[in-house]
């Protein structure tokens, strides 16, 4: 094996990893949830959110976050680490 030394090589296997695990997390949502995430990775707020998906109001969509993430967690995606004692705002 060759050791990757160049940082496009190391570049490049952080994008594919990033778009792996992207693409893992999306199987384990539905398509309401993978919306949301969507929109949440775009810098869209959960008001904004909340208005383009049709919720009634953010606190939907601050639940969904909640779902979203156990699922991701269950489905070994996410290290529970990474997302304990954040704040969903």
């Amino acid at each position: 094996k060759t050791p990757i030394t160049d940082k496009s090589d190391t570049d490049m296997i952080a994008e594919i990893t990033t778009e792996v695990c992207i693409q893992q997390s999306m199987k384990a949502l539905s398509e309401k949830e993978q919306s949301i995430l969507r929109l949440r990775l775009q810098g869209k707020n959960m008001s904004e959110i909340a208005t383009i998906l049709g919720y009634h109001d953010a606190s939907g969509v601050k639940k969904a976050i909640k779902r979203i993430g156990q699922k991701l967690i269950d489905a070994g995606v996410v290290d529970p680490d990474q997302l304990t004692g954040r704040k969903i705002s």
